[in-house]
């Protein structure tokens, strides 16, 4: 795949989880995972400041929210170097709590995601 083809993914990939996370702030303004998204996508096209203020929005409604943490992740860190990104989220996730207890981790672990 071409660095063009894969920057137009990106930005397609991108502007649809903006899309989505939109349509979910309009249905509910009070879920804090929808600003998290929102955060992230603001976070991967670099705009900074948009994500910040979605970040303290996401932990403001759910302090336990993963996006939000994410996102906040995101801002101090290279997105340019995948590997080191994927390690980092992979422990980010084993500290969050699932909803019925236990942790996220064991949760994706049960049901058998990569």
């Amino acid at each position: 795949m071409s660095i063009n083809a894969r920057v137009s993914k990106d930005a397609a990939s991108e502007a649809r989880a903006a899309a989505e996370n939109i349509l979910a702030l309009a249905l509910d303004r009070n879920f804090g995972e929808t600003h998290g998204g929102l955060a992230v996508v603001a976070a991967l096209q670099g705009r900074r400041a948009e994500a910040e203020v979605a970040i303290r929005r996401a932990q403001g409604l759910n302090a336990q929210g993963l996006s939000g943490a994410f996102a906040q992740m995101l801002l101090g860190r290279d997105v340019h170097h995948p590997e080191k990104l994927a390690e980092e989220v992979h422990a980010l996730v084993a500290q969050q709590q699932a909803p019925f207890g236990g942790s996220v981790a064991d949760l994706i672990q049960k049901i058998n995601l990569p």
